[in-house]
């Protein structure tokens, strides 16, 4: 190997190296200081896999070159795990307390697959989860028949809805175990919304908090181009424009989560003693500020107990983890899955199996 390729093959391994250490810590960057720490994360699985393949490159052609790339997954082992799940599914015990949160799309189902308002099939696919405590969210009610409720009723006696302002976010607990107690946590958009349920579970009373975190809200024209944007269908100029609309839109928004992200970790702070689940759509990737400061706070259970990607959101060119549930060390996550078969809304449902501690 020439010295101009081992050149051209170190910078390389430096722009990739670089490209991911810089992308991988950029949660430690409040996005209320610097809105566009936010964007950086989303670039994050590109360098890691530009790094993986100049790391089997390299151990090919000229082994000495990997060492860069080899250290940098090193360094950015801790983004990486809290990219992806490496854990194999472990046998549920008896007892387990089933836990799914979902954001349900106001029960009217995609644009290619909408739902009837009665016999709706999403209302028999929640029946059928049998869940102990279902979390929902964007789960506007007005969409369901009055016999759907009363079939949710019946599989789940104890329920909570909540809507923000009119037309704003809405949340609902269904839960086959008492609602003690509803707590509000302070939230200043309509599109944010998060309720803390003080629930009696099976050996223990829990605080169940359901989160609706602020959306990017792009638009169907936002959409549109970023799905172009992302399979190269735009031209040059063009998806310049489109792309700088984006990004600053997503950081706008980044910022506004920022504040609600740490009005619930103040919250939790204030109860790090209370066991306790946290589920909801965060609309930020695990490499942001705003799920790390939940994530210092209680165990990601997809982390913990999960396995892949772990995607809930594929739609509109796009294909992140956006939707979580944590736990405190008072739980064991035994399981935990995003579940790929319905296709009734535009996120898919987490589902976790928590074990209580001795």
């Amino acid at each position: 190997m020439g010295r101009v390729w081992r050149s051209i093959g170190l910078t390389l391994d430096i722009i990739a190296a670089a490209g991911m250490i810089l992308t991988g810590y950029s949660y430690l960057i409040d996005p209320a200081q610097w809105p566009y720490a936010a964007v950086a994360g989303m670039f994050f699985p590109f360098f890691v896999a530009a790094t993986l393949l100049l790391i089997v490159l390299w151990l090919f052609l000229k082994p000495r070159l990997s060492l860069l790339p080899i250290a940098a997954m090193v360094v950015c082992y801790q983004p990486v795990r809290m990219y992806v799940g490496i854990v194999p599914e472990k046998s549920v015990p008896d007892g387990a307390i089933k836990v799914m949160s979902y954001n349900v799309l106001d029960f009217v189902g995609m644009e290619n697959n909408r739902l009837p308002w009665h016999d709706n099939p999403l209302v028999f696919y929640l029946i059928d989860a049998d869940a102990d405590v279902l979390c929902l969210q964007e789960c506007g009610r007005d969409h369901l028949a009055a016999d759907m409720k009363t079939l949710l009723k019946e599989k789940y006696p104890y329920q909570h809805y909540a809507e923000q302002g009119k037309g704003g976010t809405s949340l609902a607990v269904y839960s086959k175990h008492p609602i003690v107690r509803v707590d509000s946590i302070a939230c200043d958009t309509s599109r944010c919304r998060s309720l803390a349920y003080t629930i009696a579970l099976p050996g223990i009373e829990a605080m169940v908090v359901n989160n609706h975190f602020e959306s990017n809200k792009f638009g169907d024209g936002g959409k549109k181009d970023f799905r172009k944007v992302m399979h190269g269908k735009m031209q040059r100029d063009s998806a310049a424009v489109a792309s700088k609309y984006i990004f600053s839109r997503f950081a706008e928004k980044a910022v506004l989560r920022s504040a609600q992200t740490k009005a619930v970790a103040q919250f939790l702070n204030e109860r790090k003693d209370v066991p306790t689940i946290l589920c909801g759509d965060f609309n930020d990737m695990p490499i942001s500020a705003n799920y790390h400061r939940i994530a210092r706070l209680l165990d990601d259970c997809f982390r913990a107990a999960g396995f892949g990607f772990g995607w809930t959101y594929c739609h509109d060119g796009m294909r992140v983890r956006i939707d979580n549930i944590f736990c405190s060390r008072h739980f064991v996550p035994y399981s935990c899955k995003v579940l790929s078969d319905p296709d009734y809304s535009d996120h898919r449902p987490v589902v976790c199996y928590l074990g209580l501690k001795e």
